[in-house]
């Protein structure tokens, strides 16, 4: 169809519904609750011509306004006794009365087929339905929302703007999904919005027995009594636990009967939701919640809203406003700043005027939000950093350095090291910087471009320069290399050390463990190593052969540990030291810090009493090697002993060796006499 014919066409069934007003038109569109002062599109048919309502004070639509398109441009139209007349262009459509014809055709009102195929006859329908604001599938929208409630969400309606409430409190809910502030030092947030430590939140053995510890970390009252038998990641050893009739709670040992879930709590040993634990807004009112967050009664009534589990203080006061003070502490809505709007009284506008700026050669004023305005200056010369120059800048063929005004012709990329040379140009450095180029010492510039030969060298080149020697690293793989680096580095954390050889190894011997009922050496690599003892009919537990199967032995402990020394001996015979073991267990190490010249094979026994020419308990040669007097592990298997019975460790031989005067350890004596006592250590793995 022609489109002027078409336009025509439009005008006239616009000018029929305005004679027959648009109250009595078919409106389309919902007629749900909305806020006063809303709009929402409308159409109105027959002719599907737009519209707009409005939201009245009873919260509902009025009628559609209907909106009538006005002419194609090419049309004119002139008013003859109150009824419009078109006088159409030579060769376009004529309007006389109510009847439209076209140019050759007999006169009926029935519009003429669309012969040229231009598509124009298409049309697009507002999808609006339900809507108060957004897009109305057209290019269009659905409406504005009013000040009071100035979001527009996904589904097209309007909404309060919600503003963040936390006075009053310390944590929690915001009232807009956000928080309040989180609690500081392990303390966790209460039903009333402040901020508390909660006790009894973990337990931790402390002095042998089990103590309930808060969230903040404070000891408190004792969870249990482990009767002298010890206690262990937070439960009594030798300990047997008692849930009868309990599904939570404390099972005597420190260790819980079971966890209750879905926010029930333990009480007398059964889970139960607990009453008025939490608030929370039900429609307008504070309600309170149990643990599990079931509803329960209300707690407050709010006389005008309720956010964030707390009654409002007043009702806001926004109807027309789009920001600033809605009268009861909080806004009414927030301008864009990052797109340069302020709030001007309760409206967010541009300022005009805001900032000068260089368009062609002149100075224009900008607003706030980046849009150009008036002419401010037309300048004379030039226009540079929005203001007239009186100078012409002088760059041609140059990239760089200073333009004659005060200004710059260019920068140059200084992070990667070019810089501006007096011809005013981006180039980089020469010669700035030394590395290394296979063994010898080249040049670089700035920009790390390699220049020429700097220095050939003898023995390598390292970090730009010539190394004064030949590092020595023949058959080495860690350690220095004699000229002030390293041959290499070893796997420190698998267990690796580098011995004096440069040699990357795992010492040997640094744990004992259990294979196939014996006991075997394990290196710092978890690597196994030599047999050290069969257990044969006893038990091996943890590196140790039990003495008899009565003794459940834990970890080895220093039970003695007597590290003074202020004494030497020089050429000592049979060296002996006594001494009394606090609980039943199983002996397993002796430290000592003896001497002998030249290695030598000498024997350990231990005696039961206190002091040589009892009972021998055990007895082991041993080779000992080794200058200066470091501590010296004695293994044992693992040899019962009993509660406060003493007991005596002889290394005979010819020894030098360490003690201290003075009786540091009062339980025993050496044969240095006893107020004299070796540098000794007693290691011991306790029943359990």
């Amino acid at each position: 169809m022609n489109r002027r014919i078409m336009d025509w066409y439009s005008v006239l069934g616009a000018l029929a519904l305005l004679a027959t007003g648009c109250g009595d038109i078919e409106v389309t569109g919902g007629d749900k609750q909305c806020l006063i002062g809303a709009t929402q599109a409308c159409t109105c048919t027959p002719g599907d011509i737009p519209g707009t309502r409005t939201c009245g004070d009873d919260n509902t639509f009025g009628d559609c306004t209907c909106v009538v398109g006005q002419p194609d441009a090419d049309a004119t139209t002139t008013p003859d006794e109150g009824t419009p007349d078109a006088v159409p262009d030579e060769g376009g459509p004529d309007v006389s009365g109510d009847t439209i014809t076209d140019e050759g055709a007999d006169g009926d009102a029935s519009p003429p087929e669309d012969t040229a195929g231009d598509g124009d006859a298409t049309t697009c329908t507002p999808e609006c339905g339900g809507k108060e604001c957004g897009d109305d599938g057209c290019g269009g929208d659905c409406g504005t929302c009013p000040g009071a409630a100035p979001v527009c969400n996904a589904d097209g309606l309007c909404e309060v703007e919600c503003i963040p409430n936390c006075d009053g409190k310390a944590c929690g809910d915001d009232g807009c999904g956000g928080e309040c502030g989180p609690c500081q030092g392990g303390q966790e947030c209460q039903f009333d919005f402040t901020c508390a430590c909660v006790s009894q939140k973990t337990s931790k053995c402390e002095g042998g027995d089990v103590y309930w510890f808060d969230s903040c970390g404070v000891q408190g009252n004792i969870k249990a009594n482990c009767n002298g038998n010890g206690c262990e990641n937070g439960v009594c050893l030798n300990c047997t636990a008692d849930c009868t009739g309990k599904a939570c709670g404390d099972d005597g040992c420190g260790a819980t009967c079971g966890n209750c879930v879905g926010g029930e709590e333990c009480v007398a040993g059964l889970c139960e939701c607990i009453d008025d634990a939490s608030v929370d807004c039900v429609d307008g009112d504070v309600y309170w919640f149990d643990s599990c967050g079931v509803q329960g009664t209300v707690k407050e009534t709010c006389d005008y809203e309720c956010a964030g589990g707390a009654c409002q203080a007043c009702q806001p006061q926004c109807t027309g406003i789009d920001c600033g003070d809605d009268g009861c502490g909080g806004t009414c809505g927030s301008c864009d700043q990052t797109a340069g709007q302020t709030c001007q009284s309760g409206q967010c506008l541009c300022t005009p005027q805001t900032v000068a700026q260089c368009v062609g050669n002149d100075v224009y004023w900008f607003d706030s939000c980046g849009e150009q305005g008036e002419l401010a200056q037309t300048c004379e010369f030039e226009c540079a950093n929005g203001a007239c120059s009186n100078c012409t800048t002088d760059c041609d063929g140059k990239v760089c350095g200073p333009d004659g005004c005060g200004g710059v012709c260019g920068t140059c990329d200084a992070a990667a090291g070019e810089s501006c040379t007096t011809a005013q140009q981006c180039a980089c450095e020469p010669d700035t910087q030394l590395t290394c180029v296979g063994n010898d010492v080249y040049t670089a510039d700035s920009c790390g471009n390699q220049g020429g030969l700097k220095e050939t060298c003898t023995y390598g080149c390292e970090g730009g320069e010539c190394q004064p020697c030949a590092p020595s690293c023949a058959g080495k793989e860690c350690g220095p290399n004699g000229c002030g680096g390293i041959c290499g580095t070893c796997e420190v954390a698998a267990g690796e050390t580098c011995n004096s050889n440069g040699q990357c190894v795992c010492e040997p011997n640094v744990a004992k463990i259990c294979i196939d009922n014996n006991i075997y050496w394990q290196d710092a690599c978890g690597e196994t190593g030599a047999l050290i003892e069969k257990c044969d009919q006893l038990e091996c537990v943890n590196g140790i052969c039990t003495g008899g199967g009565t003794c459940e032995p834990g970890s080895p402990v220093a039970m003695i540990n007597q590290e003074n020394a202020d004494s030497f001996e020089a050429n000592g015979t049979d060296v002996w030291q006594s001494f009394v073991v606090e609980t039943d267990g199983l002996l397993v190490e002796i430290h000592a810090r003896p001497q002998t010249f030249p290695a030598a094979e000498f024997t350990l026994q231990l005696y039961a009493g206190p002091e040589p020419g009892g009972d021998v308990i055990y007895e082991k040669s041993i080779f000992l090697s080794g200058s200066g007097l470091p501590w010296r592990k004695f293994p044992l298997p693992g040899i019962p002993v009993q509660k406060e019975e003493q007991y005596t460790f002889v290394l005979k031989g010819q020894f030098e060796s360490l003690f201290a005067k003075g009786d540091p350890y009062p339980n025993g004596g050496s044969h240095q006499g006893p107020e004299n006592d070796l540098a000794f250590r007693v290691i011991l793995a306790p029943c359990q």
